[in-house]
């Protein structure tokens, strides 16, 4: 247990839909390091570990309108998608979850969330947002 604790350190970061001012602890490896990519239209907040990359896209009203995720493990879902991961988890049990026409790709959809993975083990990758909540001029495509 000791050793676990060591191992790990809190890393502050706002949730999907959420304000950038309003936090959750999102556990994550030491060597963790973040950055700030500042753009025109929103900025990203990176956190990049050994095993992953998690980007969280807040516009410039401050709120997080999509995340995604590379890496050799899936990130903590609850954690990034907050009141949405229940929307998430419903959805996907509903069988709303389709095949992409792009091989191993799943997208579920709901009128206010989108979610798309895909991957093999060891090279997972992943991306949601809220549709609702994009600003104007930017589209899916640039959360990568």
């Amino acid at each position: 247990m000791t050793l676990t604790i060591l191992m790990t350190c809190s890393s502050v970061w706002a949730v999907l839909g959420g304000s950038s001012g309003t936090l959750e602890v999102d556990h994550q490896p030491l060597s963790g390091q973040t950055r700030t990519i500042p753009g025109p239209d929103f900025s990203v907040h990176e956190l990049t570990t050994p095993d992953l990359v998690v980007r969280e896209y807040i516009s410039g009203q401050g709120k997080v309108f999509g995340v995604s995720w590379t890496g050799r493990r899936s990130p903590d879902l609850p954690v990034l998608f907050g009141s949405y991961f229940e929307q998430y988890e419903a959805a996907s049990a509903e069988r709303n979850a389709r095949r992409s026409p792009l091989r191993g790709v799943t997208q579920v959809e709901t009128s206010d969330l989108v979610v798309e993975t895909g991957g093999p083990m060891g090279a997972i990758w992943g991306r949601a947002y809220l549709p609702n909540l994009l600003p104007p001029g930017v589209t899916k495509e640039a959360i990568q």
